[in-house]
């Protein structure tokens, strides 16, 4: 299978302070995970997104952000 750009976790939550005085429960990440895969699904059956292709949405990176800083921090 084909690597995505843009869809690794190296990129994906990138945005998404890291604290490491404050460790993410299992469930916290879980829903974090499920939350940002949705959001990720929602973007790739757009008609107008192009497959293969770096995510460069504003709305996403908010998402990104916002659920971060909701199950991890």
């Amino acid at each position: 299978m084909r690597e995505r750009p843009g869809a690794t976790a190296g990129t994906l939550f990138s945005k998404v302070p890291a604290v490491p005085s404050l460790p993410a429960k299992g469930d916290e990440t879980r829903r974090f995970g499920k939350e940002m895969y949705e959001t990720y699904i929602k973007l790739s059956t757009n008609p107008f997104y192009t497959a293969d292709s770096p995510i460069q949405s504003t709305s996403f990176d908010q998402k990104d952000t916002l659920y971060g800083r909701k199950y991890l921090v």
